[in-house]
């Protein structure tokens, strides 16, 4: 690996660590500390007794469905925590997993070095474990090489087959032929009758659109016991979210700096094709090599294919000089000498559907206004982490230079409805007008895995010039409620 692919994989490791060291819950190793040293990191975590379940299977063979049962809860638990705080684990296996306290205590383990580049056993062209280790990865990353929130649960999948049978269900003698395994052949029935086995089967979906969520596997494993009367079903297809409610909040758009606090490791979009001028809906859907993209239960939305034409403008409740405008997605009003502009609406990748999208033209060529509406099957960022990637990737972009945050601010609305800032000032030479300004507003609906976003894209000198209508656009954005 180049020197300098090699430090940017460190990197990236070093921050993936620190996001693990926020996730908290009893079946998640503690990470305390993350230091780099001369260019060698170490990470300091929990000490813990016990042997891992590779070892336990190794030395007393399969478990019995009631252990599985009990392992499944905490370590479900422990992913969804994870998930949600944004750390996708990489390498869940038995080898990964300590069976702490005799045996009470399921542990993950391992968080934050799964692409650490000396890492023996996780990538799958290293040495050592490696057909262990594709014996327990998901189809998709040994497909595509993309790994996500639901390859991880694929992989507990694997692993708790694995703890019922002994070994993964997909282990061949050769790794092509493991390979082939898990690409190709059908998973074998689960060796179990009881809940345990509705899950196993739910995580162990080839598409992961349709694949088992957590939340949806914990419901399924504290379903009531059956009745004489009253056989047990344990069916995996998964719940359709409740809808929340919204309001407006206005959001002030001058401030002076603030500082960033936190930074999380995932992000939608790559920063230069976000703020070149161009598509959008292409920039956003074109994901980072490290921000694995957030994945899915595969239930249908009920919005989906709501914005098949573009969305409606009117001039009544709208403030003097402004329209509104409307789709049943996103509502906003602005500048009556604006265009609306239909966007892509595949863009928002196989994990999500785009709901709404569109480009605002308002008449400056050198600027763009977005706007972007997607449901993710399963929306592991927040608002804020989201704005938080945008700062990274920016400050870490060698295109971009004398980046200046002016704003980075979140905001709890009604409901389940998270709001944040990110305001910015930089230099991109390639452009006509290098001194830029951004600024973009993320709502997310965490109850129904609903992400809205609006950016503006502006020469530096036009936002003081027209600080009035961006200001009146922003304050606006937000779920269209139809009022």
């Amino acid at each position: 690996m180049p020197p300098r692919e090699r430090e940017r994989a460190r990197a990236r490791m070093v921050r993936e660590a620190q996001a693990a060291a926020r996730v908290s819950h009893p079946s998640v190793v503690t990470v305390h500390d993350v230091l780099d040293e001369g260019g060698v990191t170490f990470i300091v975590m929990e000490l813990l007794d016990g042997e891992s379940l590779r070892d336990r299977l190794r030395r007393t063979g399969p478990l019995s469905e009631d252990e599985v049962e009990r392992i499944a809860r905490p370590l479900l638990g422990a992913l969804w925590a994870a998930h949600r705080a944004g750390v996708i684990h990489r390498d869940v296996k038995p080898a990964n997993i300590m069976l702490s306290e005799g045996g009470a205590r399921p542990v993950l383990t391992d968080f934050g070095i799964a692409n650490l580049p000396d890492h023996e056993g996780t990538a799958l062209t290293g040495t050592g474990t490696i057909l262990g280790t594709a014996a327990y990865a998901a189809p998709e990353r040994l497909e595509d090489d993309e790994t996500s929130a639901v390859s991880d649960l694929w992989s507990l999948g694997a692993t708790l087959f694995a703890a019922l049978s002994g070994e993964s269900p997909f282990k061949r003698d050769t790794l092509t032929g493991t390979l082939t395994a898990v690409l190709t052949q059908p998973v074998p029935p689960v060796p179990a009758r009881g809940p345990v086995a509705a899950v196993v089967a739910g995580l162990l979906v080839r598409d992961p659109r349709r694949r088992l969520l957590p939340e949806r596997a914990l419901e399924l494993l504290d379903a009531p016991a059956p009745t004489a009367s009253a056989p047990r079903v344990f069916a995996v297809a998964p719940p359709t979210a409740p809808v929340g409610g919204s309001r407006r909040s206005r959001a002030p758009l001058w401030i002076g700096s603030a500082v960033l606090a936190g930074v999380l490791v995932l992000g939608w979009f790559t920063v230069p094709a976000l703020l070149a001028d161009g598509d959008w809906n292409e920039a956003e859907a074109q994901l980072t090599e490290e921000e694995p993209t957030p994945e899915p239960s595969g239930a249908p939305s009920d919005a989906e294919g709501a914005s098949d034409t573009l969305p409606e403008t009117l001039s009544d409740d709208a403030p003097e000089g402004h329209v509104r405008l409307g789709d049943g997605v996103v509502g906003l009003v602005m500048p009556e000498d604006w265009t609306v502009r239909d966007g892509d609406l595949q863009g928002g990748g196989e994990s999500a559907t785009r709901l709404a999208s569109y480009d605002l033209v308002t008449g400056d060529e050198h600027g763009s206004v977005t706007v972007v509406a997607t449901e993710y099957d399963f929306l592991v960022r927040d608002a804020e982490g989201a704005m938080v990637r945008m700062e990274e990737l920016l400050q870490e972009d060698e295109d971009f230079s004398d980046v200046r945050q002016q704003r980075l601010e979140t905001e709890q609305l009604e409901g389940r409805l998270q709001s944040a800032v990110y305001e910015v000032l930089f230099r991109h030479e390639e452009r006509e007008s290098p001194d830029r300004w951004m600024f973009t507003r993320e709502i997310t609906d965490e109850s129904r895995g609903i992400s809205y976003r609006i950016s503006f894209n502006f020469p530096a000198d036009l936002r003081e010039e027209r600080q009035d209508e961006f200001q009146a656009v922003i304050d606006s954005f937000g779920p269209d409620t139809g009022n």
